[in-house]
């Protein structure tokens, strides 16, 4: 134990010598590719900061803690999710860093330190998200339980790219209490009251192309937003061919007729999530009409030319209109070009 450096962690470690190697053992045991010294590495790294911050706890809590998360980083580093970049990009470094910021409520719930894994797995391993910023945005909220953490990660993960879950987003944000609102959107520098931000929900369901920083802070927002997702991009690429866009049921479907994506896309990122390919219906007629048409190469907004958009210069394969959100394919391009409408 003389390479712990806190006196109560190796004290714990030696009451329970038998049965932490015992978990160990049994990890190597079924894959003996494990090494005990780094796998020693990784519990100074996080094991021991954290009890050294709570050294002053009761011993009893402490020791039942200690043993709690000493199983889990077995768990951990026996499943190789640890130094993994190729299968978990950026799994280790935001995990440690975030169970380094949440050690108050890993003490107080342990379930939280499995929690936030499984959240960083299941997240780096969607297309879309940005995980550096879903950690980033996280760490501006606060817990005081685990229902409230799952609810605040998901509704990050939605500002960090992750368009699909903006629905379930939109329930959490209405359970979720002021200050949590507030530190999600980064809206600290305002003195919001409960009714302002009942308003700000019910503006970010009617448009899913605004958002409240938008319109506090009073932004000069374009009446037009432009993003293109998929494109070339070697053998990683979501289309082997120049896509086609359709809508179902208020859902816009993209496909190559090899690949079929539900396509979801707002202020925050762009999505595509792989399914079973499922026919297009007929275009039901009486839709409304899309204020956004292509002239020369230039796009219009209400017969206004918007100098801003860069040109589409594509013969247009297929478009879509659903909700606030315009999107056209081209049969020279492997991208979805997509145009959401700021204005209500």
């Amino acid at each position: 134990m003389e390479k712990i450096g806190s006196d109560v962690l190796a004290a714990i470690f030696r009451k329970n010598r038998p049965i932490l190697n015992q978990w160990f053992n049994y990890a190597k045991h079924l894959d003996r590719t494990l090494e005990g010294e780094v796998f020693f590495s990784y519990l100074t790294r996080i094991l021991e900061p954290l009890v050294k911050h709570h050294e002053d706890k009761p011993p009893e809590k402490l020791e039942t803690f200690t043993l709690q998360i000493y199983k889990q980083i077995v768990e951990l580093y026996s499943g190789h999710y640890f130094a993994s970049e190729d299968h978990y990009p950026c799994f280790e470094e935001v995990f440690i860093e975030l169970v380094e910021h949440f050690r108050n409520q890993v003490f107080e719930h342990p379930e939280t330190f499995s929690r936030l894994g499984n959240a960083v797995l299941n997240l780096s391993k969607l297309p879309g998200i940005d995980l550096n910023k879903w950690s980033s945005i996280l760490k501006r909220t606060a817990f005081s339980n685990v229902d409230d953490f799952l609810k605040t990660g998901y509704v990050a993960a939605w500002l960090s790219g992750c368009a699909s879950y903006r629905k379930n987003s939109l329930i959490y944000l209405t359970e979720l209490d002021k200050e949590t609102f507030i530190a999600l959107f980064d809206l600290k520098d305002f003195d919001l009251c409960d009714s302002d931000i009942e308003k700000m929900i019910d503006k970010l369901v009617l448009n899913g192309w605004t958002s409240p920083s938008k319109i506090l802070r009073k932004a000069n927002i374009p009446p037009v937003v432009f993003n293109t997702i998929g494109g070339f991009r070697g053998f990683d690429q979501p289309f082997h061919s120049s896509p086609y866009v359709y809508e179902m049921d208020d859902q816009v479907f993209a496909t190559d007729q090899i690949n079929t994506y539900l396509l979801f896309a707002d202020a925050f990122g762009q999505q595509l999530v792989q399914i079973d390919h499922i026919e297009s219906k007929p275009v039901d007629l009486g839709k409304q009409p899309c204020p956004i048409s292509l002239d020369g190469g230039n796009v219009y907004f209400k017969n206004q030319k918007l100098d801003y958009l860069p040109r589409i210069n594509h013969t247009m394969k297929s478009e879509v209109f659903c909700g606030q959100t315009f999107l056209l394919s081209s049969h020279y391009s492997y991208k979805v070009f997509i145009f959401g409408i700021t204005d209500n």
